[in-house]
């Protein structure tokens, strides 16, 4: 509790600074002062603290997108990156690309329509690609932090005044499958 008081000693004391000086952007760090907010809601410091441990499987997860994308970018480079040299000409520019398709921003306009006109085909590339990124991995993500939300053990009380644990292991056991 005594370091958000500090903290917040510091915070306020930069907004004194004048404007104008080199310490301008430093008044932008107020907003953080509404991280004390986490401190102060018990349900938030659980869902931070399952976030926090799922970080490691998450970068296992980042890892295989990072593959899978890399992957998918040599084979549009290659097949692509001679006729669309501005979306595939280099294999940043493909990955690029193939980010704008994972995040389904402006995919069928953009990228698949124009490719399409000169290689119908295309589309039995880009659609599982983009099913695979867009879906399966955040899923993925999805999956590990309710897993490690529902690891930590929670136990609530049901209409009958009981404490309920085996549901939340059976949850665990189920998405332990998937995962």
């Amino acid at each position: 509790k005594e370091s958000w008081n500090v903290f917040d000693i510091v915070i306020i004391s930069i907004s004194f600074l004048p404007s104008g000086s080199a310490f301008s952007t430093i008044h932008a760090l107020r907003i953080w002062r509404v991280l004390h907010v986490i401190s102060l809601v018990p349900r938030m410091r659980h869902v931070v603290a399952a976030m926090i441990r799922s970080l490691p499987q998450i970068g296992s997860i980042l890892a295989l997108l990072i593959v899978v994308s890399y992957i998918s970018a040599v084979i549009v480079t290659h097949l692509y990156g001679a006729d669309y040299p501005e979306l595939f000409g280099t294999i940043g520019r493909s990955m690029l690309t193939l980010l704008q398709l994972m995040t389904l921003e402006g995919w069928a306009a953009e990228v698949v329509r124009p490719v399409m006109e000169t290689h119908p085909y295309s589309v039995f590339l880009f659609i599982p690609y983009m099913l695979m990124t867009a879906f399966v991995i955040l899923n993925l993500f999805t999956a590990e932090h309710i897993r490690m939300e529902l690891y930590r053990g929670h136990r609530w009380i049901n209409d009958e005044g009981l404490t309920c644990v085996e549901p939340l292991k059976r949850g665990v056991q189920i998405i332990n499958a998937y995962v």
